[in-house]
C-alpha cells in the first residue's frame, strides 16, 4: 500500500515539475501557494538522501527509508522531491533556472540596490511548498514546516528569500535563519529584520545634495550630543567607502570624533564594494560626510538623506 502511495505522490510531483512549472509561475499573481523560494546563484544539488537528512534535522522527524510501513518519508529525484509529514505533503523543487521569467526586468523595478542585485544575479532557485491547499492549513501557521525546511536549505549560495503569496522579498543573511525556522517564518520580511536599505540616486540629484549639505551645516549638533552621550545612545554617520573601483555610501557606528576625523565601525554590509564587511573599523574625513543620525533611546535625530532615499526607492531608485 505504501508503495502505491509513494508511486502516486511521485507521479503527481513529476507532473508538477515537468508540466506545471510554468502554470505555477503564473499563479504568483492569482492565488499562489503556501511556499517560500530561495533565490540562488546555482542549483543546490539536492538528492534524496541529502534532502532526507536535511528535512529530518529541520523538522525533528526520523525518516526511515527502510521501513515499508512508515507514514513519514522523503522520496524523489532531481529536480522534484516529496516530503510527507503526517497528513501533509510538501514539495521541494531544486531548479537550475531563475524563478522569475525575466530577472533583469524584475530587478529594474526594485528601488533597493541589494535586492535588485540578488534578483539580477540569481540563476537557480529552491522552492519549498505545501503540496495542497486546505482551509485547515491556511494562514501564517501553514508556513511552519515550509520555513524550517527553507532555513535548513539556505546556504552560502542563497541570495534572497521570496514569498510568492505575499510578494515580499528579503536579501539573505545567515542571521535570518533562526527567524525563518521560528514560529513566524514570514517575520523575516519585517522591516526590523532588514539590513540597512541601499538605494541608488544620480550623483547630481539636487534633493540629495541639499540633504547632505544640511547634514554638514548642522554637524555641530551631532558633536554636542556625542560629547554628552549616555549609555544606550547610538551615533552613526554616512560616508563614502571605496575599494578603488567601486564606491558606496555606508553607515558607520561612531566610536570617536577627533577633530576632522571620525572613527567607528562599519554599520552595514556592502553591496558591491570588496574588502570590507559589517563591523570593520572605519576612519573617515569630516569633509566626506554625507549624513548623520543619533538616538537617545527615545528619539532619533538627523537622517537628512533618509527621506530622499525613501522617495527614490518608491520610484525605482535608479
Amino acid at each position: 500500500m505504501r508503495t502505491l502511495i509513494i508511486f502516486l505522490i511521485l507521479a503527481a510531483a513529476v507532473t508538477a515539475a515537468l508540466l506545471g512549472w510554468r502554470a505555477w509561475r503564473r499563479r504568483r499573481t492569482s492565488g499562489p501557494s503556501v511556499s517560500l523560494v530561495l533565490l540562488r546563484d546555482s542549483s543546490a544539488g539536492l538528492d534524496e538522501a541529502g534532502l532526507r537528512r536535511i528535512a529530518a534535522g529541520a523538522l525533528g522527524v526520523e525518516f526511515d527509508s527502510e521501513d515499508p510501513d512508515a507514514t513519514d518519508f522523503v522520496v524523489g529525484e532531481p529536480p522534484t522531491f516529496v516530503v510527507k509529514l503526517g497528513e501533509r505533503i510538501y514539495l521541494v523543487h531544486d531548479l537550475d533556472l531563475p524563478y522569475f521569467d525575466d530577472p533583469e526586468e524584475v530587478a529594474e523595478q526594485m528601488g533597493e540596490v541589494r535586492l535588485a542585485e540578488a534578483v539580477r544575479r540569481h540563476s537557480a532557485c529552491v522552492m519549498v511548498a505545501l503540496g495542497a491547499e486546505a482551509e485547515d492549513v491556511a494562514g501564517e501557521s501553514a508556513y511552519g514546516p515550509v520555513g524550517k525546511m527553507a532555513a535548513a536549505l539556505a546556504d552560502e549560495g542563497c541570495l534572497a528569500v521570496y514569498c510568492p503569496q505575499t510578494g515580499e522579498i528579503v536579501a539573505w543573511r545567515p542571521e535570518l535563519r533562526a527567524a525563518l525556522a521560528g514560529p513566524d517564518p514570514l517575520g523575516v520580511f519585517a522591516d526590523s529584520r532588514r539590513p540597512a536599505p541601499v538605494v541608488s540616486v544620480p550623483d547630481d540629484d539636487p534633493e540629495m545634495a541639499a540633504a547632505a549639505a544640511e547634514a554638514r551645516r548642522r554637524w555641530g549638533e551631532f558633536v554636542v550630543a556625542f560629547e554628552a552621550r549616555q549609555p544606550g545612545w547610538h551615533f552613526s554617520v554616512k560616508v563614502p567607502i571605496s575599494d578603488g573601483e567601486t564606491m558606496e555610501y555606508m553607515w558607520v557606528d561612531v566610536t570617536a570624533i577627533e577633530g576632522e576625523r571620525i572613527r567607528g565601525r562599519l554599520g552595514n554590509d556592502p553591496v558591491s564594494v570588496q574588502g570590507v564587511q559589517l563591523g570593520d573599523p572605519v576612519d573617515a574625513n569630516l569633509k566626506d560626510l554625507n549624513d548623520w543620525t543619533y538616538s537617545d533611546g527615545e528619539e532619533v535625530f538627523g537622517g537628512f538623506t533618509v527621506e530622499v532615499l525613501r522617495r527614490a526607492g518608491g520610484r525605482g531608485g535608479r
